[in-house]
């Protein structure tokens, strides 16, 4: 399992996803959201899921 926590206006949520259920999620919000490495705090780019792993995704901030 993939332990993903998501922030956003109300706070944040955490979800525990298969790789392939994080995989779907993390393409469809691609663009807004920043993945991160929960461990070592760093962008991931590209994403490659692995067992065990914990990623946030942080909103990409627009607006001027």
């Amino acid at each position: 399992m993939i332990r993903v926590l998501v922030a956003n206006r109300k706070g944040h949520s955490e979800v525990e996803l298969s790789p392939e259920e994080a995989e779907r999620l993390i393409e469809a919000e691609l663009g807004r959201y920043y993945i991160v490495d929960a461990e070592t705090r760093k962008v991931v780019s590209p994403v490659e899921l692995r067992e065990n792993q914990v990623l946030m995704m942080l909103p990409i901030v627009g607006g001027g």
